[in-house]
């Protein structure tokens, strides 16, 4: 699957701005990604994004869903990259919310 994440059809009525496929990026701290993170997901900090997402996903039409914690992050690394031009990137909220609609991801 190269990486993408499938998001299962279930969870397309519920969050319909969800691509089929993803990336998934964890915008919490590396410690945070090291206690527990979704599978397949990248960690790419909310305070390096600007500098490692380029090296990570330099095409800027890969379908990206950002999460963290509460959503907070998550909604900032959102717009950070749709400034930088990142034309498909989503807002997954937290990862306890993420992982509802991926039961098969729960840690």
């Amino acid at each position: 699957m190269n990486g993408f994440t499938q998001f299962p059809s279930e969870m397309q009525p519920a969050c319909s701005c969800f691509p089929t496929q993803a990336m998934l990026v964890d915008v919490r701290a590396s410690c945070e990604f090291q206690a527990g993170h979704l599978p397949n997901a990248v960690s790419l900090p909310i305070d390096d994004l600007r500098d490692l997402i380029r090296e990570h996903y330099p095409d800027k039409t890969t379908p990206i869903v950002v999460y963290c914690k509460s959503g907070l992050r998550s909604a900032r690394a959102e717009h950070i990259l749709q400034g930088m031009g990142y034309l498909h990137v989503h807002n997954g909220g937290s990862m306890l919310e993420l992982a509802q609609w991926l039961p098969q991801f729960s840690q």
